[in-house]
Formats: C-alpha cells, structure tokens, sequence
C-alpha cells in the first residue's frame, strides 16, 4: 500500500540475509507509482534471489507478475501465501505442479504457520547456494514478435551480457518513453537509434 520499499535482515544458519520488500504490484508493466518502484528494482538492481509472494486465494490475478519475474530475474521462488485462508474457502492448489510448470521452487506459507515459513526461509537459503537458474521457462511470441525480440537482444548484446536481455527486450517493445529511456541509461546505450528503428517497424 505504499511506494516506499522496507529492508530487513534475519539470520539463518550463521548467515546474514538482508531483505527488501518492495511496492505490491500485479505487473512489472510500469502503470502506478508502485509498480514504477518495483519494476525499476526487479530491472536495474543487483540482488541473488526474487521471491514473488501471491495469494493463494486470487492466483490468476498475480500469474502475470510470476511469469514478467521469471523473465526478469535469474533466480526465483514462488511463494503462495494465505493458504489456510485458501482451505477456508475450499480451495485446493497443487504446489508441486506449480512448480513443474514454472520450473523453480513453489512454498505455500500462512502468517500463522511456523512451519511453513521455516519451509521458506530453508528454501531461500538452498537457492541464495544453488543459484538457481530459471532460464528454461520462456514465453514465445508469434514469428514476428520473436524477430524483433532476437534484433532488439542483439543490439543489447553489445553493451551487457546480464541474463534478463530477452525480457528488457519484450519491455522495449512495449514503447514506453520513461522505461526505455531507464533501459538506455543502466546499459549505458548512447546511439539508440538502432533499436528504436528496430521497435518502429514493429
């Protein structure tokens, strides 16, 4: 409910991890100020592991912000919340196939539930070790989309080698000034007038 991102620290097992909750939002396509705050984050700053919490009672409404952060980010865990106020409304969800779809680790976790949360923070702390790398899930476009995306990438290519070129790709397809502009700038892209040109004949 705020645009301000809070930072905590925990220990586990003799080691510090330093948290950041950022802004709730449903989409890393740049609409609200919080959406702004955490897209910006989850884009252009370094860190080991996103965990994208979703609420177990409304979980198509949060997909779309799983699959933009599978994109995104290298290394991913799916944590579903509110799972008991999901059994008191007679919902069932699989979290192993949650997980086999999208390919990282899926928790379900309740506020009240100490397991559940030790569950998490053990997970947290096997993917900070393995480094999870969630490369094979990818959304694939019509042949079209897919060109632009693959002469966009190429481009970038040039000035990173950063594992999320495929999704600042997608994101510039998208034309928005203010983003795109954020993308130049972290690259350090100059002349880009040859991706623009790329996204115009799109």
């Amino acid at each position: 409910k705020t645009v301000e991102s809070a930072v905590g620290k925990y220990k586990y097992n003799n080691k510090e991890y330093t948290i950041i909750d950022l802004p709730g939002t449903y989409s890393l396509m740049s609409v609200s100020k919080e959406e702004e705050v955490s897209t910006d984050f989850i884009c252009f700053n370094k860190y080991d592991l996103a965990v994208v919490v979703i609420d177990a009672t409304m979980l198509e409404r949060n997909f779309n912000l799983v699959v933009q952060t599978l994109q995104a980010c290298n290394n991913v865990i799916i944590c579903v919340n509110l799972m008991d106020e999901a059994i008191k409304k007679g919902i069932k969800i699989n979290l192993k196939k949650l997980s086999e779809i999208f390919k990282v680790p899926v928790v379900g976790t309740s506020i009240n539930d100490k397991k559940s949360l030790e569950k998490l923070v053990k997970e947290i702390e096997q993917s900070c070790i393995k480094k999870n790398n969630n490369n094979n899930y990818m959304v694939t476009y019509n042949s079209k989309i897919e060109d632009v995306i693959k002469k966009v990438s190429k481009v970038l290519l040039k000035h990173t080698t950063k594992d999320n070129v495929r999704f600042l790709s997608n994101m510039l397809l998208c034309n928005d000034k203010e983003f795109n502009k954020k993308v130049f700038n972290y690259l350090k892209i100059k002349d880009k007038e040859e991706i623009e040109n790329i996204i115009n004949i799109c």
